[in-house]
């Protein structure tokens, strides 16, 4: 497995579309007060773009009488981009997340969001951690004279269609165990028009794909969205999260492996 994930990372035209590793921790009230700070230290990590956002709900409590008490939430979140607008990190009060469309490999990706974590942990007590997880999204996309199933394993074909029925989508999961990891697999084929193409997992995404991802003419295009993650609580350390995530990343292996054909990795080499 290792010799694999090393040669994936040196493919020349991997079809990683956007990849996103979160790590949710302690609960730190007070994180607004040290935000300033925290923001102006992710400059030296090229990220120099903050915004704050604030997400509102509602959170329902039974009383006495079983009647609900509505209570309107507000709660902050400070999204930190880099300068090309291809890489962010969301920070609330008890999560990092960091995402990107300009995946390198797993080294630099998984470098990110342990040089975050201890930059805020510079800041304010990260005592333990309560769930790590990672997600790839890759898109498929046929050169001009291929078929998307010559891309394909069996296990994510779908239906063919026939009898005269006309094809929409086709969309598959999977969903396995690996110890104390959580992987789920999703597949989806869809046409798609001229343009940029939309993988129909991720809603709206504000982050600037690479452009081997827009299409000259409409073709069918596949999306692997693979994700792992385990939930469990976990002394906080930086060598701990790097750990895990190199633990992770594995186990996404396992899926993506079994999704592709010997033709795919040759034209993604």
């Amino acid at each position: 497995m290792e010799i694999l994930m090393n040669a994936i990372t040196s493919w020349g035209n991997a079809p990683i579309y956007y990849s996103l590793v979160q790590v949710i921790f302690n609960n730190v009230p007070n994180m607004e007060e040290f935000y300033p700070k925290i923001a102006n230290s992710f400059k030296k990590l090229g990220f120099n773009d903050p915004i704050e956002v604030v997400n509102e709900g509602v959170r329902f409590e039974m009383t006495d009488l079983q009647t609900p008490k509505v209570t309107q939430t507000k709660e902050k979140r400070w999204d930190i981009y880099n300068q090309a607008r291809d890489s962010v990190f969301h920070l609330s009060n008890n999560s990092l997340v960091f995402s990107t469309t300009k995946y390198v490999n797993r080294e630099e990706f998984i470098g990110k969001i342990v040089n975050g974590l201890e930059i805020i942990s510079s800041y304010v007590s990260l005592v333990f951690i309560d769930k790590i997880g990672l997600r790839y999204i890759d898109l498929i996309i046929p050169k001009s004279d291929d078929d998307i199933y010559q891309y394909l394993s069996a296990g994510v074909r779908g239906l063919d269609s026939t009898d005269g029925l006309i094809f929409k989508h086709k969309l598959s999961e999977t969903v396995l165990i690996k110890g104390s990891h959580l992987l789920i697999g999703k597949t989806i084929i869809t046409q798609q028009p001229v343009g940029l193409v939309n993988p129909g997992v991720l809603g709206l995404i504000d982050l600037t794909p690479l452009n081997k991802f827009t299409l000259d003419v409409a073709s069918d295009v596949t999306c692997f969205d693979n994700d792992c993650s385990i939930t469990e609580r976990m002394s906080y350390s930086a060598q701990l999260v790097k750990d895990k995530l190199l633990e992770l990343r594995e186990s996404v292996e396992i899926i993506f492996s079994k999704s592709y054909t010997d033709y795919a990795e040759g034209v993604w080499k």
